[in-house]
């Protein structure tokens, strides 16, 4: 079980082996919002146990987010998650001293989260969901950057003592604030499922679909529609992903079929029918992928936790520098959805793909090797020609496949000699000319 799994004396060691890069005091401001100082120097590599025992003395709480990016004691946590959920995880500590009153303020959060209590005790208060049209910030993140979440008038639909070895899970956008006792300080763990912050929802795979199909995005989802509708099929995590898909065909199925009743819910007057959604938004296409990026996270996400506890990573870097890449291709990998989502069907349907060795002709009998180094969206592409030039925008109609090696002195060579002998010179020119 989770009961002492992590307690004080674990916070204590990892922070003396320098496992705590970064940690923040939850302080409300003047105007009651809630917000992070920093603990400790800006310029310390690590925090010191002596100020988060300080922090922990005056009643305040200690917050280490993505802490499983540096303990290893944690990143087991989360490598087990990620086999267990097959979701992106992260997991975030949270250190309260006793007699708190108010140890976090009414907020929610992006990511839907297993509260695991390891230690001590901990007073939870759980609301619904606050009518979003109510306000123009982002329903899940409200009560954060100077926003206050008001829910003096609400009676809480759970509220509950936490003791160690006690798991409470809170789905993404539901209030919630929480207290300690007079007599017992608490340590707790937060295992975040992440799905919303990395468009495994369908919102943002509404989004993209417009976007790929080109259609216009006319729809304020967190203003103009009714919350039930909202949270039902707007900002609901897709279905099949992780421990409930069973076989990959039947995910893109279910998940098709969640989006096209997604779609025809929140806008029926444009999309009437479900098959007219799949169909004109290519939904199924769009299902296989967001499969794909959920499978490239946890697999980039692995290799971080990996390295953290194992350090497969380049032991002639620091850690800092080693999970500084790790992140770099979390970051990489949510590119390329956002720009495949913007791609239009053109450049999807192009004849060649970035890496692909191509001939580039630059008149009629002139032609220079090259590889495809990005495809846009109006189907064009850029050129990385082997000399070290490059051009940018080539129209498909001057590309062809790259000739197999043993032609290429039969072939692209010789017209290179031939231009040579009929005016190099002016197709040189014309090449740098283009690149330009």
């Amino acid at each position: 079980g989770v009961k002492g799994w992590f307690e004080m004396s674990h916070l204590q060691q990892a922070a003396e082996e320098g496992e705590i890069g970064e940690a923040g005091r939850g302080v409300l401001d003047a105007g009651g919002s809630w917000q992070m100082r920093r603990i400790g120097h800006k310029d310390d590599t690590c925090v010191k146990w002596e100020d988060l025992d300080t922090c922990l003395s005056s009643s305040s709480t200690v917050v280490l987010n993505s802490a499983d990016a540096r303990c290893a004691r944690l990143a087991a946590l989360s490598l087990a998650a990620i086999d267990s959920f097959g979701l992106p995880v992260c997991v975030n500590v949270y250190a309260t001293g006793s007699a708190t009153k108010i140890s976090a303020p009414p907020h929610t959060d992006s990511q839907r989260v297993l509260v695991l209590q390891t230690y001590g005790e901990k007073i939870w208060s759980v609301y619904k969901p606050p009518d979003q049209r109510l306000s123009s910030c982002d329903p899940l993140r409200r009560g954060k950057a100077g926003d206050i979440l008001q829910v003096v008038n609400e009676k809480p639909v759970l509220q509950v003592t936490l003791k160690p070895g006690d798991i409470l899970q809170v789905p993404a956008g539901w209030p919630h604030t929480t207290a300690t006792s007079e007599d017992t300080a608490s340590l707790h763990l937060t295992l975040g499922l992440d799905t919303h912050i990395w468009a495994l929802d369908a919102q943002k795979a509404r989004w993209g679909a417009l976007k790929k199909a080109g259609l216009p995005d006319v729809l304020r989802p967190e203003l103009d529609l009714d919350p039930r509708v909202y949270w039902q099929f707007s900002r609901k995590s897709l279905p099949r992903l992780g421990w409930t898909g069973v076989n990959f065909d039947d995910d893109v199925d279910t998940i098709t079929q969640f989006l096209a009743e997604s779609t025809c819910r929140v806008e029926p007057n444009r999309f009437n029918s479900t098959d007219i959604a799949i169909t004109s938004l290519d939904l199924g296409t769009v299902a296989k992928r967001l499969l794909d990026h959920r499978e490239a996270l946890c697999h980039v996400q692995r290799k971080l936790y990996q390295d953290v506890i194992f350090r497969t990573g380049d032991l002639g870097l620091t850690l800092q520098k080693r999970l500084a890449l790790h992140f770099a291709r979390l970051e990489q990998t949510q590119t390329e959805l956002s720009d495949w989502f913007q791609m239009s069907a053109a450049a999807v349907a192009a004849a060649f793909k970035v890496g692909a060795a191509v001939q580039v002709y630059i008149d009629d009998t002139v032609t220079f090797e090259a590889t495809v180094d990005a495809v846009h969206p109006d189907g064009t592409y850029d050129i990385l020609f082997f000399d070290g030039d490059f051009e940018r925008f080539v129209p498909e109609h001057r590309l062809t496949a790259a000739v197999p090696k043993n032609a290429i002195a039969s072939t692209s060579v010789g017209k290179r000699k031939k231009a040579k002998r009929t005016g190099f010179g002016s197709a040189g020119s014309s090449k740098n000319k283009k690149k330009r």
